[in-house]
């Protein structure tokens, strides 16, 4: 349900397409409430993560350009969230959840969570999100063709459009503008990071777009965890970015953990709340944890460097 601060809805962002899907047969509507998690952060998150802790030990990606995928997702949640709380436009009114009854109860909390949303609607968070790292993956990963890995991603991009159209939960114009932004920053992040080659400007973009998010949409726990994110992001991989986390790059480990706690106490004076600070240095520290320690005792990769100098 919208918040009564809302205001209404500009008739013209829908162009009548919601109204277009809004008498899909049930079991059409309960099959997009499945194809959406397509663009779930939760979905989306799980893939780069398990993409990075799988790189350098498959062929088909390695760990730089893995790395620049994590980049990548964090500066989508983030430049979602920054643009959310810029614009603060509403979602189409909601209504019953079509399907609901198909299911058992404990499945009908989770169909109807999937198949509802809340805050603010433009830009669509599925569409940018989906486009960057589905987007992204196509770029970096060698596998196939370059042309049937863009296939795949536009049409996983269009289906979690579709799907945001379907359910109800978005106009025609924030999917739009959502897939338009992503791949905005999909062609902007490949050419500062040499298609992905130099993930450490990524994760200062990251950075960047994190505190953006702070700024529009206030110290909350979301754009907190994106910070965090984006900040361990940024000092983890610059702690192992000359292969291994031994010595010298362990000391930068424990520099950023510090850096971590140190953003935390700023938070806590700019005004945010002690579960935001505290949640802060958490995430920075798991994150600086999560980006080096796949890197120990990474052989193969750290003689890819010597060689490369």
């Amino acid at each position: 349900m919208l918040s009564a601060g809302i205001r209404a809805a500009p008739p013209e962002r829908g162009i009548g397409v919601v109204e277009t899907f809004g008498a899909v047969p049930d079991a059409v509507f309960a099959l997009f409430v499945v194809l959406t998690q397509l663009g779930d952060p939760w979905l989306l998150v799980l893939v780069v993560g398990a993409t990075y802790l799988v790189a350098d030990r498959v062929s088909w990606i390695d760990r730089e350009r893995a790395a620049y995928l994590v980049a990548l997702t964090v500066t989508a949640m983030a430049l979602t969230t920054a643009l959310k709380g810029l614009f603060t436009l509403p979602r189409p009114p909601g209504g019953p959840i079509p399907g609901r009854e198909m299911f058992p109860e404990i499945v009908r909390m989770l169909y109807v969570g999937a198949a509802s949303a809340g805050g603010f609607a433009f830009p669509s968070g599925h569409a940018l999100g989906s486009t960057v790292v589905w987007g992204g993956l196509a770029l970096v990963v060698d596998w196939s063709t370059p042309r049937r890995r863009l296939a795949i991603a536009a049409a996983l991009v269009a289906v979690v459009s579709l799907s945001r159209l379907v359910l109800g939960v978005h106009y025609l114009v924030d999917v739009l503008a959502g897939s338009a932004v992503g791949l905005l920053v999909l062609l902007a992040t490949a050419r500062l990071t040499a298609g992905g080659r130099r993930p450490g400007p990524a994760f200062a973009l990251a950075t960047v777009t994190a505190l953006g998010a702070v700024g529009s949409s206030g110290a909350g726990l979301v754009p907190v965890v994106e910070l965090a994110s984006a900040v361990g992001g940024w000092f983890g991989w610059r702690a192992v970015a000359d292969g291994g986390i031994r010595g010298r790059p362990l000391r930068r480990s424990l520099l950023a953990v510090a850096l971590g706690l140190f953003g935390g106490v700023v938070l806590l004076t700019a005004g945010a709340t002690r579960v935001a600070a505290v949640v802060f240095v958490a995430v920075v520290a798991v994150t600086v944890v999560g980006i080096t320690l796949p890197l120990a005792g990474d052989t193969r990769r750290s003689r890819r460097l010597t060689e490369s100098r």
